[in-house]
C-alpha cells in the first residue's frame, strides 16, 4: 500500500464524522491532530486501522507505536505505510 493509494481511503472513512464536525476534508493537512479536534477517538482510530487492514490485506500492529503518532494525518499515513 502507499500514500497515494491510502490517503483517499482515509479521508472516505472519516468523511462522515469530518461532515458532522463541518471540517472539509481538503483542509486536513498531515499534522492535523484527529484525536484532538474530535475526529478520531481511542476506538475510532482501531476501527480505521481494521478498515484499512481489510481493503488493503495488510496487518498493522499498533503494540510498539505511542497514540500521538497515529493521530495525526500524517502519523497515520507514515505508520501504515511503513508497516
Amino acid at each position: 500500500m502507499t500514500e497515494t493509494e491510502l490517503r483517499p481511503f482515509l479521508m472516505e472513512q472519516l468523511l462522515p464524522r469530518l461532515q458532522l464536525l463541518g471540517i472539509e476534508p481538503s483542509t486536513l493537512q498531515d499534522e492535523h491532530d484527529l484525536y484532538a479536534s474530535g475526529i478520531l477517538d481511542s476506538l475510532g482510530l482501531i476501527i480505521l486501522i481494521q478498515a484499512v487492514e481489510k481493503k488493503f490485506g495488510e496487518s498493522i500492529l499498533l503494540d510498539d507505536v505511542s497514540p500521538d503518532e497515529v493521530f495525526t494525518v500524517g502519523g497515520l499515513l507514515k505508520y501504515a505505510v511503513t508497516v
